[in-house]
């Protein structure tokens, strides 16, 4: 019978709906996870975004049956906080910053207070030593760790944001870094001997001696974030100068011999000189933060025959065992593109205020003829620190337009300038351009960017005119040159 068929269909849906395995949410975030490598950013928001809605609906199911009270979040909670943070970076990949910004900052309260007795976190870190003297050290390493979470997505947040927002967040990430870095110091005290790890995200161990050096080392760059906040957001408040300073004193006090390769506090005090016309000040500091990345700077720069040997000549091989030893692991280790991008920036900016200084007046003859010796020795430093700086971007990325400008100005700055040079880097970034400058055009169809498109095909056209201009000037310099040959 015709009914009969439709209750039998009835129930077999229905055991097929019974017999549904529930979806592995570790399977689903492997991947998102694979998405994300592949950088299909949509599928990766799609399931980062079912696994977040499932463990919220976990947690509801668990919190309305009358769990009993955990000590410090559940398991479930710090998964949860882990999915938001991934979620929300690749919000912000896909330019859904404030997004991003509400799944970070959701992620941040569910990591608790991260002391275990729900005690006020404090600044002083009273909080983060009641830890250690009331948990296991292990315990304490997991509780280090959340610290460690929260710092990060409040530097994140600070990053995505502006002004007094920015601010608010780095200092939220200040007291964390040092909660962490106080339990850490603590877990230390109390058991030198015993090797307590904690755990990375990828499952990675590190011991409590490296934890703390990392921790160290954020630190310092988030009061370095500050101080730049100072110099640009909020360069016109009363107390701008002193609390840029105070940030970077704080920064410098922790810069030990643990974190003594971070060149951040240092750069940063010479772009506060630079901006407080106190330039050759700013040139020592600059010279020391190279210092601290001239190794694996120059093993980059070697790639595209920038380098230098222990002779400072140009070379264009380098030995196989330096390159795949040492060198390779110093390079691996360098700051970032853009943080290099601008100590480059400021060596083209020391070089431009010690070549001024030439025309200082000196009291002292003899004295006067030393600083000029010296000050000329630095010059050429800086213009070489450039130089090693910008190959070592070039190496990773030859197609950034500002790299291949920027050599030119420093192999024009040389003394005496290096007008072949110049016109290679120059003619090369001039090319890129014409490029560019073309598919603005093609892109140019009349809808709605194309008034976004006009400014930047504007702005290429203006880049364009610069470089031009430049050549003519190293044109005229080759024919005074031969004129005078």
């Amino acid at each position: 019978m015709p009914g009969g068929n439709k209750k039998k269909n009835k129930k077999k849906t229905n055991n097929a709906r019974k017999q549904q395995k529930p979806v592995d949410l570790d399977t689903v975030m492997k991947q998102a996870d694979a998405a994300v490598e592949s950088s299909d950013l949509q599928t990766a928001l799609g399931l980062y975004d079912y696994v977040a809605k499932t463990l919220r609906k976990n947690r509801s199911s668990s919190s309305s049956s009358g769990g009993g009270e955990e000590e410090g979040p559940s398991d479930e909670a710090l998964l949860l906080s882990s999915v938001l943070s991934k979620l929300g970076e690749v919000k912000v990949s896909m330019e859904d910053q404030e997004g991003g910004k509400t799944d970070f900052l959701e992620a941040i309260s569910l990591l608790g207070n991260g002391n275990g007795n729900n005690d006020e976190i404090m600044e002083d870190g009273d909080a983060a030593a009641t830890t250690t003297t009331t948990t296991s050290l292990p315990n304490a390493m997991e509780v280090a760790q959340r610290h460690e979470m929260k710092a990060g997505l409040h530097l994140y947040i600070g990053q995505l944001s502006s002004a007094e927002e920015a601010l608010q967040s780095y200092k939220h990430g200040v007291i964390e870094w040092t909660n962490c870095i106080s339990i850490l110091e603590r877990v230390g005290d109390v058991n030198k001997k015993e090797d307590d790890d904690m755990e990375e995200e990828g499952g990675e161990k590190v011991s409590a001696a490296e934890a703390l050096t990392e921790a160290k080392r954020q630190l310092i760059g988030v009061h370095c974030s500050i101080a730049e906040l100072y110099m640009t957001d909020l360069c016109y408040e009363p107390d701008a100068e002193s609390q840029c300073e105070l940030s970077l004193k704080t920064a410098l006090s922790l810069d030990d011999v643990h974190t003594s390769s971070q060149p951040d506090a240092l750069q940063t005090i010479a772009n506060l000189r630079l901006s407080q016309n106190r330039g050759v000040e700013a040139v020592d500091y600059m010279l020391n933060a190279y210092q601290r990345m001239k190794l694996g700077v120059e093993a980059l720069s070697n790639l595209v025959g920038l380098g230098r040997d222990d002779d400072d000549k140009k070379v264009m091989v380098m030995e196989d065992q330096a390159k795949e030893l040492v060198d390779v692991e110093a390079a691996s280790s360098l700051p970032g593109f853009e943080f290099r991008c601008q100590s480059a920036k400021l060596f083209l900016e020391c070089a431009s205020v010690l070549e001024d200084s030439k025309n200082g007046d000196g009291n002292d003859e003899n004295n006067g003829n030393e600083n000029s010796s010296e000050n000329a020795k630095k010059q050429e430093a800086c213009i070489e620190a450039s130089i090693q700086l910008l190959g070592s971007l070039l190496s990773e990325n030859d197609e950034v337009v500002e790299v291949w400008y920027l050599l030119g100005v420093a192999f024009m700055a040389a003394t005496p300038p290096n007008s072949d040079e110049a016109r290679f880097y120059w003619e090369k970034a001039l090319e890129m351009l014409h490029k560019v400058k073309e598919e603005l055009e093609q892109a140019m169809t009349g809808g709605d960017s194309e008034e976004e498109l006009q400014e930047q095909l504007s702005e290429v056209e203006c880049q364009i005119e610069e470089i031009n201009e430049k050549l003519v000037e190293v044109g005229e310099i080759d024919r005074c040159n031969m004129e005078q040959g």
